[in-house]
């Protein structure tokens, strides 16, 4: 705020976009918590791009709104092939969303397949994608079992431990995506675990747990390449 009064506009920017990206590695881990309003006409965010608006939405925890800007940018095939990195963060951002935060299968599953329909997509994302996609239906199969979810503390917990063995049973090495849904999958579940008991025996292991999860999950999104 006080660069912007004293005139260094563009630095203020840089430091906003900056801190917002900051604020989506946690806002966006969760639905719960207060949510913001941007208004993109005025100071700091106007001029922004499509993506950087969509990422405040995020921060914010506006996630219907970013999720519904993240797949306008994930449609575009122009972008995907002049700008695949902020064509692949998009992608990323809206595949975190829809599990993190909605934890809808289905929903992440329809965003991964149109996407890998696109022309002029690169073959790494594409191959990345297959690999979500086993897993998103996998996940999808699960749900429709009709099986109890887990809702306790102790069961939460275990969940997560399945989750986290599975994506390293399934991350061929670590830059690998291919256990990107199970690691998202998992934090989500850390996060509901922590949530129905904040101080139970487990909360520790739960954090400690979320932030290998966030280590491990090379498209998390408070690294530079990822959401």
């Amino acid at each position: 705020y006080e660069a912007w009064k004293s005139g260094h506009k563009e630095y203020a920017r840089s430091l906003f976009r900056g801190m917002a990206s900051t604020c989506v590695a946690c806002h966006s881990r969760t639905a719960a918590g207060s949510k913001l309003k941007w208004d993109f006409s005025t100071g700091f965010a106007r001029g922004l791009s499509n993506l950087q608006q969509a990422e405040l939405l995020a921060a914010g925890r506006s996630f219907d709104a970013a999720l519904v800007e993240f797949e306008k940018i994930v449609a575009d095939p122009e972008l995907a092939k002049t700008r695949p990195t902020d064509w692949n963060r998009a992608l990323r951002f809206a595949l975190a969303i829809s599990i993190r935060t909605e934890r809808d299968p289905a929903k992440a599953l329809a965003i991964v397949e149109k996407a890998s329909k696109m022309s002029g997509v690169p073959q790494t994302s594409k191959a990345s994608m297959r690999d979500w996609t086993r897993s998103l239906k996998a996940w999808r199969a699960e749900k429709a079992t009709g099986k109890t979810e887990p809702s306790t503390e102790t069961q939460l917990n275990s969940e997560a431990h399945r989750l986290m063995d599975l994506a390293r049973a399934t991350q061929r090495h670590p830059m690998d995506r291919a256990a990107d849904v199970l690691y998202l999958r998992a934090s989500s579940t850390l996060h509901q675990q922590l949530q129905v008991a904040p101080e139970g025996e487990k909360s520790g292991e739960a954090l400690q747990l979320d932030r290998k999860s966030t280590r491990l999950n090379s498209s998390h999104v408070s690294e530079s390449r990822m959401p």
